[in-house]
């Protein structure tokens, strides 16, 4: 939630553009399709915000394919150097060994409690006009998925764009 948060405030104030990308969501894990969203983005934003300095959110590092050849995070040095890069992993990947050798700030995020979900939850879908009925609440606040800032600010992206919560279930 911290990052989400962060993200969508620091976009909203106008002084940077954020690019927040939930790796292995539609990317497989690869870092080359990765580069290549990434990619695409920027070309359509520079045509806009030139002015803005560029803050690119890798959240889920811990879903690189490791065959690919990701993990070592060498093809960081292919966004555009003046970008601004966060990288956010599990304690456990092997991407922070690789973040440490880079000598990258590190700082520690728990999971989300039960009561931060629901919070979550309420803002975000309140926002834009949704709302669940109790059960579709408590089914997605204890969900241990949902613990994850990034799988509950998905979901919470999917529910937004759905009209219909019925089959939730």
């Amino acid at each position: 939630a911290l990052v989400c948060n962060w993200s969508d405030k620091i976009e909203n104030e106008g002084r940077y553009r954020i690019l927040y990308h939930a790796i292995g969501h539609g990317d497989d894990g690869n870092y080359t399709k990765i580069l290549e969203q990434l990619s695409a983005r920027m070309d359509v934003d520079d045509n806009f915000e030139e002015h803005r300095q560029t803050i690119v959110v890798l959240d889920g590092l811990e879903n690189l394919d490791s065959e690919s050849g990701g993990k070592d995070l060498l093809w960081l040095n292919q966004l555009p150097e003046e970008a601004r890069i966060i990288c956010i992993t599990t304690e456990d990947d092997t991407c922070l060994f690789f973040l440490k050798e880079l000598h990258a700030q590190q700082i520690s995020i728990s999971t989300l409690s039960e009561e931060e979900r629901r919070r979550m939850i309420q803002e975000e879908l309140r926002r834009y006009g949704k709302i669940l009925s109790e059960e579709q609440l408590e089914m997605i606040v204890s969900s241990p998925l949902c613990g994850n800032p990034s799988v509950l600010k998905t979901l919470l992206e999917e529910l937004i764009c759905s009209s219909n919560y019925e089959n939730l279930e």
